[in-house]
């Protein structure tokens, strides 16, 4: 394919070898992409245009190549701004290799004049793709190479064309087909054909009287018509394949297993034989093709009967194109036949005679084994189809009632609303609009009735007619009729803080609470005090931010800017890093991180009216409600924060307590400070630690990655040890504090210690801090959090870290901290 012709001069310099990163890591930042394919109106049915119904999803594996920052003057990059990078492709259903993304990332400075020209060299070469998808010229992977040889940009290709599994950036919600795997092509062994023995037939006989000659006529119009015949029915039946296997499943080499995502097994075997017949040789080839029934490359048709009826209409279609191929006629003839001397008598074929009956041939078995992948894909899609329906159930909820469910991680359980109204922790359902969920512990609850469409497979699921919503929805009520007296009299609203023991449901009634006072109206502050568990930040942190609408139903809290776009309005917090799993486990920076929280909140609530009238909803960790060692934490929370009601969930112990010391007391707004006893809701269960620690790794892979209804694509890079100034959180030996009075630990032990990179930092998470290099310890402790960052690999012997950053970039030169909590996420980069 390489051609000598004129290419633009300039090229894109962060392309080149010399700059171009290692193929391993250029290989981990691909990613599946997918799009919805439109015609602009007006176009439809013009040529080399699709009409509006044959288009739908356009699935993709991209690689992002960076671009200069000054294009002025190309003709490609128009717009303003210019693009930071383009992505090379590689589309899904045929592996084929976008040449336009090509040209445009290689010379960004390009005229208009060239691209085209460039553009109509390509589309006159025989391997190009008649099929201009998303606008993009597509050319096969072997010629992608050799173009990328002529562009300068072999490295890129060659790993975008890697058959290394691609990330989908973590949620695996949306369904996105991979490309097939890339198999180099290779010139065939030369095969000669073997001698045979003279036949005991063809041994010399008596001369007998040979048949006049006859004039040859050339090759008829009924012979043209069998070659047409038997190529239509092969691309018949190859586009009705291609049309049922959407996976562009791709055979691998004879009796080789290739495995599924989920560890089943497909089985490809394909047998060929070669029958010789006097000068005739046929070969006959049978496919054999075993794939699971659950295996996500099984194309999910929209019933099991449409399917078959499409297998059998292409068999029939086959069997007619079948019936039209005239049967082989030998070309020996007996002796009293070669005696007759007719003009209208058959002679030998000759060889090109021959030559298309082998043709045929090949083509009819071509069409069978076709016919027979095409009925196992259908048999096996059928067959996934009847299992999804069979896992669909309709719920009944009567009145006051919720349906209680558990789903595990890597499973999908879909909900659909078909009639009433029901909420999730106060956010109401929508009407026959779907919600996916997954590795979660939740519940449904009707006030009125409804009826729910669940789809998939539940851990645990049971319907409840006893739940304390009367008493949750009352608490809602008397604090909407604080914040009213609040608004006017010209006070803050009422700040709120939600205590109990482990698994008791605080963080759920705080997010009922929330989505109420949102539902009114309201702009309440969340503050959530609980670093084992994350809000709107991955886990050992300690945030606070401004609820204005409404939570998403799916994805808990919601989503910050760090997670991408998204449907629900996003949240911005307020991260301080506290970086261990518990407040006991050092209180001189847990108690300095709640106060700053409190000075945060207590300016928002003097800036912002709306925030002023909601007042704040403080979620709090189990451990401070367990026992009386930790009531000063308690305590201290209330002081800084001027709570004046407080909520006690699930023990009666904890509420004799909290009455004790609190009732009657005022704030330091000379407010009464309320205590409130609640029931722990039956829904509440225990989760154990291998939950617990799924949960956590999935914040973290979302933060990173996204979810998939929004991938995003991380950024990795090599940084050398000394750029970094890393802390880790100092953790007091338990046996030394258990010896000083309360607990506390000495008071000159500092709060940080500095430590050099080392392979202990591997899959951990640093917390990149609002501070200076050369600021105090006790600055990093009060500093809010700018980003976290992953570190991948560490390199010893090159005294190098590949880090993973939500952003492209250098890193900035700020402090990082590291601690205990979380724990290393393993496997998040390969």
């Amino acid at each position: 394919m390489v051609h000598k012709r004129p290419l633009p001069g300039r090229s894109n310099p962060l392309l080149s070898p010399d700059r171009t990163p290692a193929i391993a890591e250029l290989i981990d930042r691909r990613r599946l992409g997918q799009t919805n394919l439109f015609v602009k109106p007006g176009h439809t049915g013009a040529t080399n245009v699709p009409k509006l119904q044959n288009l739908g999803s356009f699935d993709y594996a991209h690689l992002r190549a960076p671009l200069p920052k000054d294009l002025s003057g190309s003709g490609v990059f128009t717009d303003s701004p210019t693009p930071e990078s383009y992505f090379l492709m590689r589309r899904s259903s045929d592996g084929y290799v976008s040449a336009t993304g090509m040209f445009k990332a290689t010379f960004p400075w390009a005229s208009q004049a060239e691209e085209e020209s460039e553009r109509k060299y390509i589309k006159a070469l025989d391997t190009t793709s008649l099929d201009e998808t998303a606008g993009n010229i597509w050319i096969a992977p072997s010629h992608a190479l050799e173009l990328a040889e002529e562009y300068g940009v072999v490295t890129w290709i060659k790993a975008l064309l890697d058959n290394k599994e691609i990330e989908k950036g973590g949620n695996e919600k949306k369904s996105i087909t991979p490309p097939p795997q890339y198999l180099p092509v290779t010139a065939p062994a030369a095969r000669g054909r073997a001698r045979r023995s003279v036949s005991p037939s063809k041994t010399a006989a008596p001369h007998k009287k040979l048949a006049s000659p006859r004039k040859r006529n050339p090759k008829n119009a009924s012979n043209a018509a069998n070659d047409a015949n038997a190529h239509a029915a092969s691309a018949t039946l190859q586009e009705a394949l291609n049309k049922a296997a959407s996976a562009a499943f791709q055979p691998p080499p004879k009796g080789e297993n290739v495995r599924t995502s989920d560890g089943d097994k497909v089985t490809v075997e394909v047998d060929s034989t070669i029958e010789v017949n006097g000068d005739v040789e046929t070969k006959h080839a049978t496919v054999r093709v075993e794939l699971p029934s659950n295996s996500p490359d099984n194309p999910l048709p929209e019933s099991a009967s449409d399917m078959i009826a499409k297998a059998k209409e292409m068999v029939e279609e086959a069997r007619k194109h079948e019936a039209d191929i005239p049967a082989k006629k030998t070309n020996k003839r007996k002796a009293d036949e070669v005696e007759e001397d007719d003009e209208g008598s058959e002679m030998p074929k000759p060889k090109k005679t021959k030559g298309l009956e082998e043709a045929l041939k090949r083509e009819k078995a071509k069409t069978k084994a076709l016919i027979g992948l095409s009925a196992t894909l259908a048999i096996g899609a059928a067959h996934a189809d009847l299992q999804e329906a069979d896992t669909s159930t309709t719920h009944e909820l009567q009145r006051g009632s919720e349906w209680r469910f558990e789903v595990a991680f890597g499973t999908n359980v879909e909900v659909k609303l078909l009639s009433g109204t029901a909420e999730v922790f106060g956010t109401e359902l929508a009407l026959n609009q779907t919600y996916t969920f997954t590795g979660t512990k939740a519940a449904i609850y009707t006030w009125n009735g409804c009826h729910l469409e669940i789809s998939g497979s539940c851990q645990v699921e049971y319907t409840a007619e006893e739940t304390p919503m009367i008493s949750y929805s009352n608490t809602h009520f008397a604090l909407e009729n604080l914040r009213q007296s609040a608004a006017a009299e010209g006070r803050e609203g009422p700040r709120v803080l939600v205590v109990g023991p482990e698994n008791a449901g605080k963080t759920s009634l705080v997010k009922l609470l929330t989505a109420y006072a949102t539902r009114m109206g309201r702009q309440p502050i969340v503050v959530n005090l609980d670093s084992r568990e994350g809000m709107l930040s991955i886990p050992g942190s300690m945030t606070a931010t401004t609820f204005s609408s409404i939570i998403d139903v799916e994805e808990g809290w919601g989503s910050s800017p760090t997670s991408g776009p998204s449907l629900v309005p996003i949240k911005l917090p307020l991260v301080y890093y506290y970086g261990l799993p518990s407040p006991e486990d050092n209180k001189k920076i847990y108690k300095p991180l709640v106060t700053r929280l409190a000075l945060s909140v207590s300016s928002r609530l003097m800036e912002d009216e709306a925030a002023k009238e909601a007042g704040c909803l403080i979620d709090t960790p189990g451990a401070i409600s367990q026992g009386k060692a930790n009531y000063d934490i308690i305590q201290h929370v209330v002081s800084e924060f001027s709570v004046n009601v407080l909520l006690v969930l699930g023990s009666e112990r904890l509420y004799s307590d909290m009455l004790r010391r609190f009732d009657g007391t005022k704030t330091s707004n000379d407010e009464n400070i309320t205590v409130i006893k609640l029931s722990k809701s039956g829904g509440c269960v225990d989760r154990d630690e291998s939950f617990l620690k799924q949960t956590r790794q999935a914040s973290i892979r979302e933060y990173f990655f996204g979810e998939a209804s929004r991938t995003l694509s991380p950024h990795t890079q090599q940084v050398d040890f000394g750029q970094l100034l890393v802390y880790k959180v100092t953790e007091p030996n338990s046996f030394i504090a258990s010896l000083m009075p309360g607990g506390e630990v000495e008071g000159d032990a500092p709060l940080f210690e500095k430590v050099e990179p080392s392979v202990l930092m591997q899959s951990c998470v640093l917390a990149v801090l609002h501070a200076s290099l050369s600021d105090s310890q006790e600055t990093l402790r009060d500093a809010s959090v700018m980003g976290f960052v992953y570190v991948a690999d560490v390199d010893d012997k090159k005294r190098k870290l590949r880090i993973l950053a939500p952003v492209s970039g250098r890193l900035p030169a700020r402090p990082m901290i590291l601690g205990s909590w979380p724990e290393p996420a393993l496997s998040l980069v390969g």
